[in-house]
């Protein structure tokens, strides 16, 4: 029974996870920019940061829960790829931040 249930949070935490992750792109996508200078569009970018926020953690659930549990292949990669790819997608905006920073500091 537990096998089961487990089962079944997994699929469900992969299928939120996609959908939280298609909405951030589609709001991307579909808002208007606001505001005016500087800060003009902010609120598309700030829109698809917070759904992706909101995509990991289902991500998470769903590979804590799959951790220990010996399913078929595409149950553990239903279980695993959401939070490699959204943990990867945060790593690599940081990793980003972070040379902007230094190309910033050095360049001039």
């Amino acid at each position: 029974m537990m096998r089961r249930a487990a089962f079944f949070v997994i699929w469900v935490c992969a299928a939120l996870w996609v959908i939280f992750a298609l909405q951030g792109v589609i709001s991307y996508l579909m808002l208007e920019p606001a505001d005016s200078g500087f800060t003009r569009g902010l609120n598309r970018v700030m829109a698809f940061f917070r759904w992706e926020l909101l995509a990991l953690a289902p991500a998470v659930i769903g590979y804590v829960t799959g951790r220990r549990a010996s399913f078929g292949d595409l149950t553990k990669h239903a279980a695993r790829t959401p939070l490699w790819l959204s943990g990867g997608f945060f790593l690599a905006v940081l990793i980003l931040f972070i040379v902007t920073i230094i190309v910033a500091r050095f360049s001039g």
